[in-house]
């Protein structure tokens, strides 16, 4: 009773994507009215010529692959791993660089690598790196690898995308909102690194910058701070 009537006063109530706010909406707790779409974080990274950050952070390859997530269950490691040995039966030149925060998988991650051969020397796991170096990281990279089989904010692929790297990503609500169900990106069912494969080498490599200025452009008018602060302002204004 008390979070109805506090929740009846709200002029506006923001969720990240639609399916989150429905749960409320059936309940009663929320009127339409009261709901605004709007994700929680973005991130100030710029993009920046690839093969300048590429001289110095030392990544190379055709196309560059990279991971930037905890070794977790949840972030699901395995599947990307097994995912890219995949594609890289096909793309011969293809490198995946991971970065993470925390290792829980580590030892399953390194005993995967070895003992698939398709991947020998084409893997380098760098743990963690200052976040400072996180910018250069990502504007050396082509294709973020996300498998994660569920997301709060999904800083990852914002980070990603505000550099102009293509997600490859899980099909869960936060990655289907911010690719716009895949326009803007690659995604895969949870788990499935056959089809996360088999997407991913369906798409034209020739279309790799095309697509990077595109996902680019979208952040910057969708998921940017100053975008996030116009869906607010819109709010605050009409509430008067």
């Amino acid at each position: 009773g008390v979070q109805r009537r506090i929740l009846k006063r709200c002029h506006r109530v923001f969720y990240p994507t639609r399916l989150s706010a429905d749960a409320w909406l059936a309940r009663g707790l929320l009127r339409e009215e009261q709901v605004a779409m709007c994700m929680e974080v973005s991130s100030v990274f710029e993009p920046a010529d690839r093969a300048a950050t590429r001289l110095r952070t030392g990544m190379s390859g055709h196309p560059v692959f990279v991971w930037n997530g905890g070794l977790n269950p949840r972030k699901d490691p395995l599947t990307a791993i097994r995912g890219f040995s995949l594609i890289r039966r096909t793309w011969p030149h293809a490198k995946l660089y991971m970065i993470y925060l925390t290792g829980e998988m580590l030892g399953e991650v390194q005993a995967a690598i070895a003992a698939d051969p398709v991947l020998a020397g084409a893997v380098e796991m760098r743990g963690r790196i200052p976040h400072t170096q996180v910018e250069d990281f990502l504007n050396s990279a082509d294709f973020l690898l996300h498998s994660a089989r569920s997301e709060i904010g999904c800083f990852g692929v914002l980070e990603a995308m505000a550099c102009g790297v293509i997600p490859v990503a899980t099909d869960i609500p936060l990655c289907r909102t911010v690719t716009r169900d895949g326009q803007y990106g690659i995604l895969f069912p949870v788990g499935d690194h056959q089809s996360m494969a088999e997407r991913t080498l369906q798409f034209d490599i020739d279309k790799i910058g095309l697509m990077s200025r595109s996902i680019r452009e979208l952040f910057a008018r969708s998921f940017s701070y100053d975008a996030i602060a116009e869906i607010y302002e819109d709010a605050f204004l009409s509430g008067r």
